[in-house]
């Protein structure tokens, strides 16, 4: 796992699914497989795996 992934954990960010989907929220944890993130506008927590996601931008 790269270091400037862990460095993302706990700030906001927009994140890319597969290239077509765009969601704003934060980072709560990484690991190898999966990356779980809480939405800006909601308590929603969702869990995606790596593989998922094209981009992860910071904001």
């Amino acid at each position: 796992m790269s270091k400037l992934l862990l460095d993302m954990v706990g700030k906001e960010c927009k994140i890319t699914f597969l290239g077509i989907n765009e969601i704003k929220g934060s980072i709560i944890s990484v690991d190898d497989d999966w990356i779980k993130f809480k939405y800006a506008k909601s308590s929603k927590v969702k869990i995606v795996k790596t593989c998922f996601v094209s981009s992860i931008l910071e904001l």
